[in-house]
């Protein structure tokens, strides 16, 4: 006999990595962009189909599919997940207006880089300001903004978002090579030459970045991925364990021994503010990004 069900208890994390594991549809993928083991996804999903009584998912050949009793609860999940983002929306945008606290999520290197000037120089002009930053790469600090944690995300743009973007700078991407490698002489790095070098992928998701030119120009190196930070890429790259790529913000101050160079065709990312597309923006929000912008536009 099953047991009752505690359906108010509902973990809504659990619901939104469901529907995340639909969008990719492939268990194994899905395990990789949510950082996840297999058995840890396995879990999580098993146990929430034993809190709602019935199987949920079923897999085969063809990838992950709802039974019929989930598609019959799935409008109510999304409704669920979609309320539970508003609320926590108009939370922190209360608690902003009422507190002064701007909470932002932010690429590791655009926080070293960029948001000391902006933050230190903002909370002159507004003392009363508390500004609170989340750093990590890609998936976490959108992850923040898609759950409505943080008010806005300084990252690069990613086409498939369904984000408002407020572009700030274009950043080059370069070749970063061993100290000892030879360039012929030249002062550009083709992208054609990574064909078959071992190629040191970083974690923190600038693969989708760096697939985006790899792929682009039909290229097909030896990637390694790794669970490596930028500055844990670069001193692997200057030992000599294989070729990569970062930008030229990653590399602002570096004194590494090794090459970095322009990539010909040229390639860039673009830098910029990400905002949820129904959250309210309050007017210290918007006088933080208009100061963002001047800060940005100056270095």
């Amino acid at each position: 006999m099953r047991g009752r069900r505690k359906g108010h208890n509902m973990d809504i994390k659990k619901l939104e990595i469901l529907l995340k594991v639909l969008e990719i549809g492939s268990f194994s993928q899905a395990c990789e962009n949510l950082g996840y083991t297999q058995s840890g996804l396995t879990h999580m999903m098993n146990s929430l189909e034993k809190e709602v009584g019935f199987p949920i998912l079923k897999r085969g050949h063809y990838g992950i599919r709802l039974t019929t009793n989930g598609e019959r609860i799935m409008p109510a999940v999304k409704e669920i997940i979609a309320a539970d983002k508003k609320l926590t929306c108009e939370i922190n945008q209360i608690n902003a207006e009422e507190n002064g606290t701007i909470r932002i999520s932010a690429f590791t290197s655009i926080a070293v880089q960029w948001l000391p000037s902006i933050v230190m120089g903002f909370t002159k002009e507004y003392p009363n300001i508390n500004v609170e930053i989340f750093n990590g790469g890609v998936a976490d600090t959108y992850n923040l903004l898609e759950s409505g944690k943080v008010h806005m995300t300084f990252g690069s743009y990613q086409a498939n978002s369904n984000f408002k973007w407020i572009s700030l700078k274009y950043d080059p991407m370069l070749a970063i090579l061993p100290g000892d490698y030879d360039t012929e002489g030249k002062d550009y790095f083709p992208v054609t030459e990574y064909e078959g070098k071992q190629f040191l992928m970083p974690s923190y998701g600038f693969s989708i970045d760096i697939m985006r030119v790899i792929n682009g120009n039909n290229v097909k190196p030896q990637i390694k991925e790794t669970s490596l930070d930028d500055p844990a890429i670069i001193a692997m790259v200057e030992g000599g364990w294989g070729v990569s790529m970062l930008s030229e913000l990653v590399l602002k101050g570096n004194s590494s021994n090794i090459v970095a160079l322009p990539l010909a065709p040229a390639a860039v990312r673009e830098l910029g503010i990400a905002l949820r597309k129904d959250a309210e923006i309050s007017s210290i929000i918007k006088k933080f990004i208009a100061y963002s912008q001047k800060i940005v536009g100056n270095l």
